[in-house]
């Protein structure tokens, strides 16, 4: 299977994306398809060896609209210049149109004064007020400003469809030609005793407004994508290579991997790399969140957009062009901007169904003045009314504009929302389980303790710690790395291993030659036996039949201290014990509070025994634990906490998270993690900082609740719009909303729903204190 994504042009409405999800959909070979209006893009999933992407592009064509496709390259440096220009001419030309229909609908209004007035003007109104001056006046607007809307009303109708301009075009043509009826047979109306009334200025006002409302929703809807244009501008435009021994200023795009590229302080550094030469400082501040510069040194790792401090370094490229951290952030936004949430299923059905209901609601207010009334002015009125107020636009958008802003919002904070169905889900989320290794620790376990059965004479305890290290030096285990960093630090000999074998969560073990005859003044020499090492848990040493209980009671002293215990066995007998240390992270204590704050429940996941997993669980305030589970169980224990009827969420960084993070309902990675861990989760904190949990439940608790908001206001406006213009009211209380009034709402309408989202650009993350 194959993802598409195209750029789709011609879009008026939410009707128009559920007609092009249709037409896409049709196609055979097309296994899926989401069109967001909000972002007007299309996400298509299909099958490569049945269809094309020239097979999907005619679809669209044929349904009335343009599709091209986005190159991965555009997803990361923005629209190309094609889409720039293309914006850029259809702003100017909205504007035009928006002024020139604003100057003659005011000469219209201004011509219509008598009438609607009922008094004496100057004789140049008067002759504004004729009909036929109205009619010229009223024709440029009528056809030339409202050109669009005919154009895709006319599509729409050939595909037996109908869109929010089928209604504008309904709505206007009717008040226009009712009009020009008026103004070629005035006859007609005065001898049944009825007034010869136009409504030129009506249509007019109406396509004048319409189009004043989407200039304005077009500025507003471009802001929402401001979080994608800074994160492209964080980008560096040039690199500085070093080739020949010679110093060259290159276009980024032409930096490759391997390239040696010197960075100056105050530079940004311009793609991802390991340094080679050179110390200095990075505010990696963009990227992390993170407020205190990097020290950097050789071996370590650089990212692109960020920001040389104080010393001048060079390094080798290892990530360039769309490989690069930042350039992965902004397709992950990108991605997710462009994703439906569930919520939005339910105005997508609305919309599928609104216009046509709309034009029978409108048929049917036509008929009830006209006819059983026989009121021809009020059936005119309510009519026009009624076709023109309805808006399936707000719908449309009070999701997807929701869920750019929110998801822009949550890349400045650091945290990566690989979709809108990730982002509304995170404000169900019920129960939270933290993986403490590297989770609520720093993930940088050391050896505290050491203790040997047989003591430490003729430095016994010095070679046992050589042979668990020699073992242990094979495992990329933290724990691992803790016991060879302690045996080099007492300068303990490591050797050779035969028959390494990593038994996942319980330990390690090997073949190690060890040295029995350390004395060289012996002619012989020293003798090497080989001996079975076996480093790991209490219960893996029970299930290989190996006493432990000559340092059982130790092994509980540390427990209760929050110690992890390694058990070190040889020859199938036991020689000695570690105590392992995991420092918490400075704000975890907080984040757990501020978690249990937000109403959540918290649980903590560990391979640890029990007794030590709630010394530590104790410590960080959490009251439920999940003890010895090993990486095979850490998905199960998420199922059953699920068949407890609750909604999951799991943050965890090593690989054997990954499971766990598939199955919950919100995985979230902790962007220090490995990759595997990064892309099973639903969520990314890219620096790390537990704070970044917390922000991400805030940031979906205040979308979702903007989006309601924008849902909200978007169907009350039509349910109690659409009956007020009908003229339900005027029976009773004399109240009728003019086609001019309905206009003008139904054109702020979606401006007032896109402002509304854009109020989440002033999210502000409460800090867990």
């Amino acid at each position: 299977m194959a993802t598409l994504t195209l750029k789709l042009r011609g879009m008026s409405c939410a009707s128009c994306a559920s007609n092009i999800e249709q037409a896409i959909q049709s196609v055979p070979g097309v296994v899926d398809c989401s069109v967001n209006f909000g972002v007007e893009q299309a996400t298509v999933k299909y099958d490569p060896n049945r269809t094309s992407l020239e097979k999907i592009q005619q679809a669209v064509s044929d349904a009335g609209y343009s599709a091209y496709s986005l190159q991965e390259q555009e997803m990361i440096t923005g629209e190309n210049d094609a889409e720039r220009h293309y914006r850029a001419a259809e702003n100017r030309e909205l504007y035009l149109k928006v002024l020139v229909g604003g100057i003659f609908s005011v000469l219209l209004v201004v011509g219509g004064l008598p009438a609607m007035m009922g008094v004496r003007t100057p004789s140049l109104i008067s002759w504004l007020s004729h009909p036929w001056v109205q009619l010229v006046l009223a024709t440029p607007v009528q056809f030339w400003c409202g050109k669009s809307f005919y154009l895709n009303g006319w599509k729409a109708l050939k595909r037996h469809a109908a869109t929010m301009d089928t209604l504008i075009a309904l709505g206007t043509s009717a008040a226009y030609f009712y009009s020009i009826f008026v103004t070629v047979f005035p006859g007609f109306f005065t001898e049944q005793h009825l007034t010869a009334e136009t409504y030129y200025e009506s249509a007019a006002i109406v396509i004048t407004l319409i189009l004043l409302g989407r200039l304005f929703e077009n500025r507003a809807r471009g802001q929402t994508s401001e979080a994608i244009r800074q994160l492209i501008g964080l980008q560096a435009r040039t690199a500085r290579l070093i080739r020949n021994g010679q110093e060259v200023d290159v276009p980024l795009a032409e930096v490759v991997v391997g390239d040696v590229i010197l960075v100056r302080p105050g530079e940004k550094v311009p793609v991802d790399g390991e340094v080679i030469e050179g110390v200095s400082t990075i505010d990696e501040a963009m990227i992390t969140g993170e407020s205190v510069p990097a020290k950097k040194q050789p071996g370590d790792e650089v990212i692109g957009a960020t920001i040389n401090k104080t010393g001048s370094f060079t390094f080798r490229a290892t990530r360039v062009g769309t490989d690069t951290a930042i350039a992965q952030i902004v397709k992950l936004v990108q991605q997710a901007q462009g994703s439906k949430a569930p919520i939005q299923r339910l105005a997508d059905r609305v919309a599928g169904w609104f216009v046509p209901s709309v034009i029978a609601i409108a048929i049917a207010t036509f008929v009830i003045w006209f006819d059983i009334m026989g009121n021809p002015t009020m059936a005119m009125i309510t009519t026009v009314g009624v076709l023109v107020i309805a808006c399936p636009c707000a719908l449309g958008l009070a999701t997807p504009t929701s869920v750019m802003v929110g998801t822009g919002k949550g890349a400045e904070n650091g945290i990566l929302i690989k979709g809108a169905e990730s982002l509304e889900l995170a404000h169900k989320i019920q129960t939270i389980v933290l993986d403490k290794t590297g989770t609520l620790t720093e993930g940088k376990p050391t050896v505290t303790d050491f203790v040997t059965v047989h003591g430490t004479a003729n430095r016994n305890e010095i070679r046992l710690l050589g042979l668990a290290a020699s073992v242990e030096r094979n495992s990329e285990h933290p724990v691992a790395e803790a016991v060879v960093r302690y045996a080099k630090e007492q300068e303990a000999a490591l050797g050779s291993v035969q028959n390494f074998e990593a038994v996942a969560g319980s330990g390690v073990q090997g073949i190690v030659s060890d040295e029995v005859n350390a004395d060289k003044s012996v002619p012989r020499g020293p003798l090497f036996v080989d001996r079975v090492v076996q480093i790991g848990t209490g219960r893996w040493m029970q299930e290989l039949g190996i006493d432990t209980s000559s340092l059982r009671e130790q092994k509980s002293t540390w427990e209760a201290a929050g110690k992890t215990a390694v058990w070190i066995a040889v020859d199938g007998e036991m020689q000695g014990l570690l105590a392992i240390a995991d420092a918490l992270k400075p704000t975890s204590v907080a984040v757990v509070k501020a978690l249990r704050k937000l109403g959540l429940e918290v649980v903590m996941l560990t391979g640890d025994n029990r007794q030590t997993a709630k010394a530590i669980a104790k410590e960080v305030g959490i009251e439920r634990v999940e003890a010895e589970v090993r990486p095979e169980q850490k998905a199960a224990t998420i199922q059953a906490l699920q068949r407890e009827g609750k909604i999951v969420a799991m943050v965890g960084d090593g690989i054997n998270d990954a499971p766990a993070l598939a199955q919950a309902d919100v995985g979230m990675a902790i962007g220090t993690g490995t990759d595997v861990a990064i892309a099973a989760s639903d969520i990314t904190l890219i620096s790390g900082d537990l704070q970044g949990i917390v922000t991400a439940i805030q940031l979906s608790r205040a979308t979702i609740r903007n989006i309601r908001q924008n849902l909200f206001f978007a169907f009350i406006y039509n349910v109690l719009g659409i009956p007020i213009a009908a003229g339900v009211l005027f029976p009773l209380f004399g109240w009728l909303l003019s086609p001019i009034l309905a206009g003008g709402a139904m054109a702020f309408s979606s401006v007032s729903v896109v402002t509304n989202a854009l109020r989440l650009r002033n999210f502000h993350p409460k800090a867990a204190s």
